[in-house]
């Protein structure tokens, strides 16, 4: 029970339409200098897409025909989710 409480909240950034191949999106993370892709998988129809930058981790996690882009601990620097929020932009652009 303890062990529970001490795990960071998800915080969801963003929400946008999947209309594009889950390969177009790996591709345009590489656009975010300093993230590294840390796991993909599709399971069941369903993909998800994790990656690290500057210390978080975040996902990508195919919601029906929508996208939800999140990073694991609510307490990430506003720094950072800024920074995110750029490729984020462009994510949903795709």
């Amino acid at each position: 029970m303890v062990a529970q409480a001490l795990e960071p909240i998800p915080r969801m950034l963003a929400e946008f339409p999947l209309i594009r191949p889950w390969q177009s999106l790996r591709q345009h993370l590489t656009w975010l200098e300093g993230a590294a892709e840390t796991s993909f998988a599709c399971r069941g129809g369903i993909c998800t897409l994790q990656f690290d930058y500057c210390y978080y981790s975040f996902e990508l996690f195919e919601h029906g025909t929508r996208v939800e882009l999140s990073v694991a601990n609510a307490a990430c620097p506003e720094r950072v989710v800024a920074k995110v929020a750029k490729v984020r932009e462009h994510f949903s652009g795709l």
